[in-house]
């Protein structure tokens, strides 16, 4: 029962004897619970309402008592009871059967994930009935249909904030923080509305094909559970920001879910640094730069290039191009400065390769290329299937972890934020997958947001790796919060 809590009413915790037909599961389900006392349940009222207690005279009006239950539920637990009133005195319900019916459907119904309570009906000498719903935090974070989270603060609820819904959603993987309303921010300021119905005209055409229907980026993004409402304002979650919303919104709101590249002249992080960048914007926009980076000093190909194409290769690399840089990209076409910034902003951490010499400076076609002896070679689609996995399965909740990639001469290691999965990491390459934020990926893999794709995840990926450069990569594993995975390059 509640007040700080007795656990009586719990079911047994003993197991079937060796061999029994019935599992301890089965058990768990199929045996009643213990009923509470009439003696307990007095003790409890007389103490009137708190944390972990709530009293009804009646049943009454769905919406606020579905709160009042996932508030319960999202705080640790408690009871509700029907049929006592704001004076503690026991007024009991007309009919407890139908009480527990409707109870049941709310808990089933209009709560995500649903919500397992225990409903016991105690009748009194005077003939008065009451309903006690009884709940435990055990699936907890649950929410409304409209993603709308609630906790309890004393004998009141409340809409839970950001960072009370981050420690919760540190303890499970049944609601994801993509969800997370973003606290501050406004669709009709925030979001990206050409990129936006530039999908949704291309994934929906029939009822939004035609402009004279509007644009109703609210109503839509709701739908699409990319915005929540927060009391009477609706408000963009972290996943909708993160697939649709502007970039300097992005980094007033979300500052720490940027991505930082660096390319290294050796074979580790303590070789010297020829460009570090740092991206931020949304995961189109971070893919895009990204992309630049990678192609800037990496040679992608289809299938493992031939012995000969290899040789071929190198000699044209052995000496400096003044006319274009690394992959066909001209010298004029500077880096955006939108885009790839110094750590703190500014300009990138080394001047534009074709920037004029100073005084005592040789003078180098191509300084870049001049120190960069070594290009490695790599399959463009496992490169992207790695770059679009460190982006959308990262954990957007993390701020004391940096999402990076880092380029060495011969590998390329990506780094990113991430949960520890319910499965050992090594399932994943038996392609046993469980994305941390399903909505992102739903949106970003589908052709009409806008990036190249690789069919078959993370496992096929592996694979082809391993094949073209016939070596495995270097994990992924995850260790103190940080999924890594290493692929090795030929050069």
């Amino acid at each position: 029962m509640a007040r700080k809590r007795s656990h009586q009413h719990q079911r047994s915790n003993r197991t079937q004897g060796a061999g029994s037909e019935r599992s301890y599961f089965e058990y768990l389900i199929s045996a009643p619970a213990h009923r509470t006392s009439r003696t307990e349940l007095v003790r409890v009222i007389r103490g009137g309402e708190d944390t972990y207690l709530e009293l009804k005279v009646r049943f009454s009006n769905v919406e606020k008592l579905t709160a009042e239950i996932i508030a319960l539920a999202n705080t640790d637990g408690g009871a509700i009871v029907f049929g006592v009133d704001d004076q503690l005195r026991i007024e009991g319900v007309d009919d407890p059967e139908s009480v527990e019916e409707q109870l049941r459907d709310i808990c089933a119904r209009q709560i995500q994930p649903p919500v397992m309570p225990w409903i016991n009906k105690v009748a009194f000498d005077n003939g008065r009935r009451i309903v006690v719903l009884e709940l435990t935090p055990a699936r907890r974070p649950h929410r409304t249909l409209d993603d709308r989270f609630y906790v309890r603060e004393g004998a009141i609820k409340r809409e839970a904030t950001r960072e009370e819904l981050s420690r919760i959603y540190g303890e499970t993987h049944l609601t994801r923080f993509e969800q997370v309303p973003v606290l501050g921010g406004e669709i009709a300021r925030d979001i990206d509305e050409s990129l936006f119905w530039s999908y949704i005209r291309g994934v929906n055409p029939g009822p939004w094909g035609e402009a004279s229907r509007g644009f109703p980026t609210d109503k839509v993004m709701l739908e699409m559970g990319l915005a929540t409402n927060i009391g009477e304002k609706l408000v963009p979650t972290v996943g909708g920001m993160m697939l649709f919303g502007l970039g300097d919104r992005i980094s007033a709101l979300m500052p720490r879910n940027d991505l930082l590249l660096t390319r290294y002249s050796g074979s580790g992080p303590d070789s010297p640094i020829i460009e570090q960048v740092r991206l931020e914007g949304n995961l189109l926009h971070l893919f895009e730069g990204a992309w630049r980076f990678i192609e800037r000093y990496l040679d992608l190909w289809e299938t493992r290039p031939s012995a000969r194409a290899l040789r071929a290769l190198i000699t044209d690399q052995a000496a400096p191009r003044a006319a274009a840089r690394p992959n066909g990209i001209r010298n004029d076409q500077e880096i955006d400065e939108q885009t790839f910034r110094e750590p703190g902003g500014g300009e990138p951490v080394l001047d534009a390769p074709n920037e004029p010499d100073g005084p005592d400076e040789p003078d180098e076609p191509n300084d870049i290329e001049a120190f960069l002896p070594v290009r490695s070679n790599h399959h463009r689609g496992a490169m992207i299937e790695a770059l679009t996995n460190s982006l959308i399965h990262r954990d957007f909740g993390a701020r004391d972890r940096q999402a990076k990639i880092n380029i060495f001469d011969q590998s390329v290691e990506l780094i990113n934020p991430s949960l520890q999965p319910e499965l050992p990491v090594v399932s994943i390459r038996y392609g046993i997958t469980g994305s941390p934020n399903p909505r992102i990926k739903s949106v970003f893999t589908n052709e009409h947001y806008g990036v190249p794709t690789f069919q078959g995840g993370l496992a096929r990926m592996l694979a082809q790796a391993t094949e073209f450069a016939r070596r495995a990569p270097e994990g992924p594993s995850i260790s103190y919060g940080e999924f890594r995975l290493r692929l090795h390059g030929i050069s």
